[in-house]
């Protein structure tokens, strides 16, 4: 009997953004204030770059099939557009793309119950903001436990010298159990290296520690697909060498 998996994937930035040098603060009333620091007059939602962090999600569900998609057997991808307000709470949920078959109202329905921490600006006052959501639905048609959830946290950096404002992962796709993996029980971490270029794309990414060879590769797939701000050092976007830890969990 098929069954479903649907893994609901970190947020992509709706709106544009701009990396820029955290501003110095000023005693000149006449001094500009960054863009990205001012609410759009028409929405008040603020854009995510420079002393805007972007919000991070905290708690998230799996998305359900549709009966309907699941009788046709009828999976792919779709796009979900919201605000994450100051309080870091989903509202304004929309349909971006849509995949039908009745999964995009599943995937509202299960974003309706994530909980964020909210975009913040200068680290310290929390604003809102306007982000998407990749809801990807998967039939899963393997034997044994469904690994419902594989990256237990937000990848981070291991170390960051302390004159860099390190890359922000804005766009994260979850790394997928190998068959082998689930059917052995297979858990833990991997830890990859990387260069996340100014453009916020990792190269070289390779494996430092090993967890198990398909689980390793199921890692580097994924992370050449992930996204960042460049980190700025003195005000320039620059290079930045680095490792992660991709954690793989099974259910108990």
């Amino acid at each position: 009997m098929r069954r479903e998996f649907a893994v609901a994937l970190f947020a992509l930035l709706l709106a544009p953004f701009a990396v820029a040098q955290q501003p110095t603060p000023s005693s000149d009333p006449t001094a500009p204030t960054q863009a990205n620091e001012v609410p759009d007059s028409r929405s008040g939602l603020y854009k995510v770059g420079g002393s805007i962090s972007p919000p991070e999600v905290l708690h998230s569900v799996n998305a359900e099939f549709s009966d309907e998609a699941r009788r046709a057997h009828y999976q792919g991808v779709c796009l979900i557009g919201l605000i994450v307000d100051a309080q870091g709470n989903p509202q304004n949920l929309h349909v971006v793309r849509p995949l039908g078959m009745g999964l995009d109202e599943k995937a509202m329905e299960a974003i309706r119950q994530y909980k964020f921490k909210p975009a913040m600006k200068n680290r310290t006052t929390p604003v809102p903001t306007m982000i998407t959501i990749e809801v990807d639905f998967r039939l899963y048609n393997g034997k044994g436990p469904l690994p419902e959830s594989i990256l237990t946290e937000a990848p981070r950096f291991d170390s960051v010298p302390a004159n860099v404002r390190p890359p922000v992962l804005i766009n994260y796709v979850t790394p997928k159990y190998s068959r082998y993996a689930q059917k052995q029980r297979i858990s833990g971490e991997c830890v990859l290296g990387l260069t996340v270029d100014i453009h916020g794309v990792p190269r070289n990414v390779h494996v430092v520690t090993s967890l198990e060879p398909s689980l390793d590769a199921n890692a580097i797939q994924a992370v050449k697909k992930w996204r960042y701000t460049p980190a700025i050092t003195n005000g320039n976007e620059t290079p930045f060498e680095s490792t992660v830890k991709v954690k793989f969990t099974l259910p108990q």
